[in-house]
């Protein structure tokens, strides 16, 4: 977003040049998106159903955050030709202060198959959620449910996906529920595979292919400003059934943490993402305290790990792409409040800005 022009930046040459792409004119925010390969590309969009122009103005990011708002839904948008143009195949009404609103969660694995979630508006602290999904690309439907709240959907094929969901058990105290749950027929049915319970349990997965992946479990009754102090790491091997626990929280004062070696400053995680069975990042934000930030890299599954901070110790992590070799991208804030993209290309030992073609903001 640039002003009143909604753009993506595309390039084919590891980013040394960008080709500006213009995003459908009618679209405010841009929620989520996945980026398949040179051409294909998904997205979920906010749109307003009744834009309201003044001399030929287009729509700005808050319409659809008025009180009230105008009528506004979460749009599904698919690009077959790298971005130029884009093709809206499903949507679902936005209701504002919902819990649960519009289609999210987004997963892709080809031209044709995708999923999306929606919780119909809920508001209550249970909330049932529906699997609709395309196998043609135009068409969608609603094929299964899960009894709660989903707050992650991955796809590693057209049949093998991961839910994470949430329950609030008791919200008074903010106990409740988290669960990992996996389908091997597309996304109609689902099994339960491992759960926590807590103050505020939360779960972060990925999954390199069908059966190797890896799960952060945390609870936010550990968390404060400046970081989470208990993040528990787990392996797969067998797409989930069983886990083994690669790293655990300390044990006690003092003790070093896997994620924190030199214990000078925690940091808040992010999901892990694996380029293969061997390369996972995951990225450091470092919240609102005085933590510091960067990367975790592994080149062995997760057995072990080292921490890169780029050139800025206050590096606050927002997004990491790895590649198979150990390379990859990044987005990160620096002690001067500008985000940027910055890329690797010794496997982290050094970082380059990548410029480009935006205002700073």
């Amino acid at each position: 977003m640039d002003g009143s022009a909604r753009y993506i930046l595309h390039s084919t040459n590891s980013g040394r040049t960008w080709d500006r792409r213009d995003l459908p004119e009618d679209v405010v925010s841009l929620r989520e998106w996945v980026v398949l390969d040179a051409d294909r590309a998904w997205l979920v969009a906010m749109v307003p159903d009744s834009p309201s122009r003044v001399a030929g103005i287009p729509p700005q990011p808050d319409d659809c955050g008025l009180v009230p708002p105008p009528p506004c839904h979460a749009g599904v948008f698919s690009s077959g030709d790298g971005g130029r143009t884009w093709t809206e195949t499903a949507r679902e009404p936005f209701v504002r202060h919902a819990r649960a609103s519009g289609l999210s969660n987004l997963a892709a694995v080809d031209a044709t198959h995708a999923w999306v979630t929606t919780s119909h508006g809920c508001a209550d602290q249970i909330c049932a959620t529906s699997i609709v999904a395309t196998t043609d690309g135009r068409t969608w439907s609603e094929i299964g449910q899960l009894p709660d709240f989903v707050n992650a959907l991955r796809f590693i094929d057209r049949d093998h996906g991961w839910a994470i969901t949430q329950r609030v058990t008791d919200p008074t105290k903010k106990d409740g529920v988290a669960r990992l749950y996996a389908t091997d027929d597309g996304g109609h049915t689902w099994r339960s595979l491992f759960f926590a319970t807590g103050y505020g349990p939360t779960f972060m997965v990925d999954f390199a292919n069908a059966r190797t992946g890896w799960l952060i479990g945390g609870d936010w009754g550990y968390c404060a400003m400046g970081g989470c102090g208990e993040y528990t790491l787990y392996r797969t091997s067998d797409g989930g059934r069983t886990w083994e626990t690669l790293h655990a929280p300390p044990a006690g004062p003092g003790e070093q943490r896997w994620w924190d070696p030199q214990l000078n400053g925690a940091g808040f995680l992010l999901p892990p993402r694996a380029a293969d069975r061997a390369t996972v990042w995951i990225g450091v934000s470092t919240g609102a305290g005085a933590a510091v930030g960067g990367i975790l890299m592994t080149r062995d599954g997760g057995v072990s790990w080292r921490r890169v901070k780029g050139d800025d110790p206050t590096w606050a992590v927002s997004a990491v792409a790895p590649l198979a070799s150990g390379n990859g991208w990044v987005i990160a804030t620096g002690s001067d409040a500008s985000r940027r993209l910055f890329r690797t290309s010794d496997q982290g030992r050094t970082w380059s800005p990548v410029d480009l073609p935006i205002r700073a903001r």
